[in-house]
């Protein structure tokens, strides 16, 4: 949902009416209250020392990575 009616006006999106935005924050605060509520993960999101996709297991050195056969321009 946009507030800012120059964006909005520029978008040519409708402007929200008072019952959207008073749905949405009511919507918000009951889900910002749920998930406080909630306990930690138990698995943390980044563990040092450990790959963050199975893309590259092994790590990678920037040679390695990139688009292959790039033309380079004539000298």
């Amino acid at each position: 949902m946009f507030d800012d009616d120059q964006l909005t006006n520029a978008l040519g999106l409708p402007r929200a009416t008072r019952l959207t935005k008073t749905t949405l924050q009511t919507v918000l605060t009951a889900r910002n209250a749920i998930r406080r509520r909630r306990p930690l993960n138990k698995m943390p999101h980044f563990i040092p020392g450990e790959a963050g996709s199975s893309l590259y297991p092994n790590g990678y050195r920037l040679d390695e990575i990139g688009p292959v056969n790039i033309m380079t321009p004539s000298t």
